[in-house]
């Protein structure tokens, strides 16, 4: 769900902060909307970052060459600050998240009025941090996949240097096997 419709915003995030964080002129009602701007800029960044990854699989899974075209230094390094940058929109939330809760531990009444209000950000933010955990397992997985084919890279480059006759022997030292080591030998 996008918080960009929200009534009395424009869905931009824009305003103007003064330096403890607040908006100026909100007061309480802050809270709620640092909360739904942060979960709206984090769905964005994680909207970022899924196109991103998918551009990597289209590329990798290409019919380009038999192993498909390789992911970029650059690509991966976007990935990684791609998911820093949400990950910190998720720790700002939370901390806007435990601010709130201490202002509304102390207003028993506001904390009653504004339980739905938490209720329901509470497991917005929480879905967003769970597509989180999903985009960050594909990272991790993208660069795996990036350091084994820069190890293959590296063999096949070390490989031609050292000749015809060492390459072969090289190829059948560094072929994987199977499951557990098991499998066809080369």
């Amino acid at each position: 769900m996008s918080f960009g419709a929200r009534s009395g915003g424009d869905g931009s995030g824009a305003g103007s902060w003064s330096s403890g964080g607040v908006r100026d002129g909100e007061g309480k009602e802050s809270f709620e909307s640092q909360i739904r701007d942060c979960i709206q800029t984090l769905q964005q960044n994680l909207r970022n970052l899924n196109e991103q990854l998918d551009r990597c699989s289209q590329s990798n899974g290409s019919s380009s060459s038999a192993a498909g075209a390789p992911v970029s230094e650059r690509a991966m390094t976007q990935l990684s600050s791609a998911l820093k940058t949400a990950q910190n929109d998720v720790k700002a939330t939370e901390e806007i998240f435990r601010r709130w809760m201490a202002l509304l531990s102390s207003d028993p009444a506001e904390r009653q009025k504004r339980k739905f209000s938490v209720e329901k950000l509470t497991r917005h933010f929480n879905n967003e941090v769970s597509s989180l955990r999903a985009a960050s397992r594909r990272v991790a997985q993208a660069e795996s996949e990036f350091r084994i084919r820069q190890t293959q890279l590296q063999a096949r480059k070390e490989a031609r240097a050292a000749g015809p006759g060492a390459s072969a022997a090289a190829h059948a030292g560094g072929v994987r096997k199977g499951i557990g080591g098991f499998g066809p030998s080369a």
